[in-house]
């Protein structure tokens, strides 16, 4: 996502399913500042549970990074995140 023309994505939709906390803050940047809606999607399988969020750009939304904590800055230089 980091080497497409950012205007690519204008008028789309962008949806991902990224195993990292870097890989999701590039993606959910580069939909923010083009302007397109992003659905994220994540996998928990310790808790058996599937997790989706939608963001849309615009000065009175919040974005990705508005739910993040101290501990999801700290995974993002975690390269492999998966444990097995």
């Amino acid at each position: 996502i980091e080497d497409l023309p950012p205007l690519i994505m204008r008028g789309a939709v962008v949806a991902g399913c990224l195993d990292s906390r870097a890989a999701r803050m590039a993606t959910a940047e580069a939909a923010w500042r083009v302007g397109a809606p992003y659905l994220d999607a994540a996998v928990d399988a310790t808790a058996c549970a599937v997790r989706i969020a939608g963001y849309a750009s615009g000065p009175a939304n919040a974005c990705l990074e508005c739910s993040w904590h101290e501990d999801d800055y700290a995974a993002l230089e975690q390269r492999v995140p998966c444990a097995e």
